[in-house]
């Protein structure tokens, strides 16, 4: 997701009186966008930026020209933008709903935000209800289910290790007494180098006066597999990945399109609004009110949909709902600026109902045909 988030294009915008956007081009904040510092181009620092808010439920995005407490505060736009990990930041909430950030992990620096001035930096947090101004992991959520999966792995790997047989008990045969603590330590080292392990697989088995007796495990037991799979499933609802994407055996030709489509709409479009929403936070007031705005119209992935929504458009048009102008502006086009455009069109057999109502009357009196 964070990927696909990261290859999403951008464009800058500013507002228009009449509620509509204008496209701007070259700006200062189109520039520090398409390099957001010298390490990174604009997607990876998006990606990056996804990838910690998804991972921690928090991320934080800093300015180079960000002033620490205790030195001459200056507001200056940001020339150079960088992600800060979560692992080594402090809040604290001052009065008045200050907040005191202090990031680092040995030499640490505070910054603070004020509510009604240019912030040094953004936060941008999951909902958690124990804390208004930190966000929960969404592991958090998960992360018995992630014990599961990751501990039904170790049992298939040890499985695996011990030539996919199940545990055994070895006994001294009837008759020949119980065996010492030493006899039962050198038999043990015995089967554990010689025995278990795939690099021993098919090597003859001596024993000498000891019977071997498998333990066996019900079915239940032996259904854990439909377990690994239901820690998957839940797992994945946490991030808002349908099931089929990450499960061959949940895909079929069919519902892979519908669960990519749901992934798309459902997930990655409404992080990357939020992602965008507090970048235009944090940075609107250093550009003189430039946004910035994911250009949807330009992912590939979204391609069905968009035609979807141009097939629906034409119908409207067609039907008489809709004049011309009104589609073209659904469909991110220019409007033509004749006044014919924003008349409505309906088809030359269409009539409206109080003339079909007259039309009508004048039959039953003889007076029409």
């Amino acid at each position: 997701m964070a990927k696909a988030i990261g290859q999403i294009p951008f464009k800058v915008c500013r507002d228009k009186a009449n509620g509509e956007m204008e496209t701007v081009k070259g700006s200062d904040l189109e520039k520090l966008l398409n390099r957001p510092n010298p390490y990174q181009s604009f997607s990876a620092f998006v990606c990056e930026l996804a990838t910690n808010y998804q991972w921690a439920g928090n991320a934080v995005v800093i300015s180079n020209n960000a002033t620490p407490v205790g030195q001459e505060n200056s507001v200056k736009a940001p020339s150079e933008l960088y992600n800060k990990s979560y692992l080594y930041i402090d809040l604290k909430v001052k009065k008045g709903g200050s907040l005191l950030y202090e990031i680092g992990k040995n030499n640490k620096k505070q910054y603070l935000v004020n509510p009604d001035e240019p912030a040094p930096l953004v936060h941008l947090k999951t909902n958690n209800a124990e804390n208004d101004f930190v966000g929960i992991s969404p592991f958090e959520h998960c992360a018995v289910w992630v014990d599961i999966h990751n501990r039904g792995a170790k049992w298939n790997n040890n499985t695996l290790a011990n030539d996919g047989k199940i545990p055994m008990v070895i006994k001294a045969k009837e008759g020949n007494g119980e065996l010492s603590k030493e006899q039962r330590a050198r038999i043990k080292e015995y089967f554990t180098k010689s025995q278990m392990g795939y690099s021993n697989a098919g090597k003859p088995l001596y024993l000498g006066g000891l019977d071997i007796e498998r333990l066996a495990l019900s079915p239940e037991e032996m259904d854990f597999e439909n377990l690994l799979q239901v820690a998957e499933r839940i797992i994945s609802s946490t991030f808002g990945v349908p099931f089929p994407l990450i499960s061959p055996d949940a895909a079929t030709f069919s519902n892979v399109s519908e669960a990519k489509e749901m992934l798309w709409t459902d997930t990655i479009i409404p992080l990357t609004d939020y992602i965008y929403g507090e970048l235009n936070r944090f940075l609107e007031p250093y550009f003189d009110g430039l946004k910035i705005y994911p250009d949807y119209d330009e992912v590939p992935a979204l391609e069905v949909i968009r035609m979807r929504k141009k097939q629906a458009i034409l119908e409207m048009y067609k039907a008489g709902l809709i004049s011309v102008n009104e589609a073209r502006q659904e469909l991110s086009y220019e409007p033509f600026k004749t006044k014919l455009a924003d008349t409505v069109l309906v088809g030359g057999g269409l009539l409206p109902l109080e003339d079909i109502g007259i039309m009508n009357e004048e039959i039953n009196n003889g007076e029409g045909t």
